[in-house]
């Protein structure tokens, strides 16, 4: 069952359709009822009291309907194996433990009874797990997709970290400015005393003027 679980378990780690996934499971809940119909046939060949055969014996000694039976339903359970796991499971073992095969030495009939039963109930509670696995196992592109809005926060942070930097750059100005402030006053002063001078200089300009204009007047009045 190596190729099964493997092909199941990439399935439930990789894909994100879930309608794929609900026909993966279906398929290896039809595993299982195949297991449980071929663990019938072998208890049916108990019932029977036909297990005379020897330890030793070649295949063929469970009859040819019932090695029929059970190779049918192998084909059948190794389908929908097939299937669930994407071709994985081709070259996997059979699931359905089959009569057509020799007895080893100090093993009857009723000996490959047990074990084959014991097998098959052994796989259905391993493709059970995997069911289980498929119902649980989030899919990586599904984890990936949630991630999305962390990335945007992380975006965020180096824009924050330059609103951080320039208003320390706007801190570290201010102290200049004041220096400005400070030094203000005094060119002020520098200018209104300017501006003042100027003023004086422009009115006594002015008030020349009036004087030489007067100066004429009085000059042609004489004469």
């Amino acid at each position: 069952m190596h190729g099964l679980e493997k092909g199941v378990n990439l399935l439930a780690s990789q894909e994100t359709n879930q309608q794929i996934r609900n026909k993966a499971i279906d398929q290896l809940n039809g595993v299982i009822n195949d297991l449980t119909s071929g663990i019938e046939i072998w208890n049916q060949f108990i019932k029977s009291g036909n297990h005379s055969a020897k330890p030793g014996s070649f295949g063929g000694w469970a009859g040819f309907a019932m090695d029929n039976k059970l190779w049918e339903l192998e084909l059948e359970a190794r389908a929908k194996a097939r299937q669930a796991s994407n071709g994985s499971s081709s070259l996997d073992e059979p699931l359905i433990s089959q009569s057509n095969v020799k007895l080893t030495e100090g093993q009857n009939a009723v000996d490959c009874v047990r074990e084959a039963v014991a097998a098959m109930e052994k796989r259905k509670q391993s493709i059970k797990s995997l069911i289980d696995v498929i119902k649980t196992t989030k899919p990586v592109k599904a984890a990936a997709a949630k991630t999305a809005p962390q990335a945007k926060s992380a975006v965020k942070k180096p824009a924050a970290a330059m609103k951080q930097s320039t208003q320390k750059k706007a801190a570290a100005k201010k102290p200049a400015k004041k220096q400005l402030a400070k030094k203000a006053p005094g060119k002020q002063k520098a200018a209104a005393a300017k501006k003042k001078a100027g003023k004086k200089k422009a009115a006594k300009k002015a008030a020349g003027k009036k004087a030489t204009v007067k100066k004429k007047k009085t000059k042609k009045v004489i004469g």
